[in-house]
């Protein structure tokens, strides 16, 4: 009855921190890194104590960022001569992207134990997220970082118990 009760004071103050996180948000950040930061904190504190409120508002930000991504590489394709952030259309997620790209990537490594929290909450609703990318290439590579963050424990973990599903 103790765990319970402490399970209930958890949820209500996690409840309290994640609401006033959303009240102190500013969705119009100046600069992408800031949105980035301002939506996956509140993402990340809604994944571990709500997952459903998680859910719409990465979806929305995905939403954003198709349009910001839009209006990128059609800069990207002028500027990039030397076919480093966008080479035959595509922009370069992987390890021929040049250094802003890699270390964008790099940067997303940080977003294991949020995906990983909300695909143990709703697997097919954080695999479905994924296919709100426009682009094929952020899309696969926003798979992949699902698949990632779930089988990164597996080898860990005793045959038999998986903690996401199952």
């Amino acid at each position: 009855m103790f765990a319970m009760a402490q399970a209930s004071d958890y949820r209500k103050h996690a409840d309290e921190c994640t609401e006033l996180a959303q009240t102190a948000r500013t969705p119009s950040q100046r600069t992408m890194l800031l949105h980035i930061a301002d939506t996956w904190l509140l993402a990340s504190g809604y994944a571990e104590a709500n997952p459903n409120k998680a859910f719409p508002l990465l979806e929305t930000a995905i939403l954003r960022a198709n349009d910001t991504l839009s209006a990128f590489i059609k800069v990207a394709e002028f500027i990039d001569i030397n076919d480093e952030i966008i080479d035959d259309g595509e922009i370069q997620v992987g390890m021929f992207g040049g250094s802003m790209m890699r270390e964008l990537t790099g940067e997303l490594g940080m977003a294991d134990n949020t995906i990983k929290s909300l695909a143990k909450a709703d697997f097919a609703k954080t695999v479905n997220l994924t296919d709100t990318f426009d682009r094929t290439e952020i899309r696969v590579l926003a798979k992949m970082l699902v698949l990632r963050s779930v089988m990164a424990d597996h080898s860990k973990a005793e045959p038999g118990k998986d903690d996401i599903g199952g």
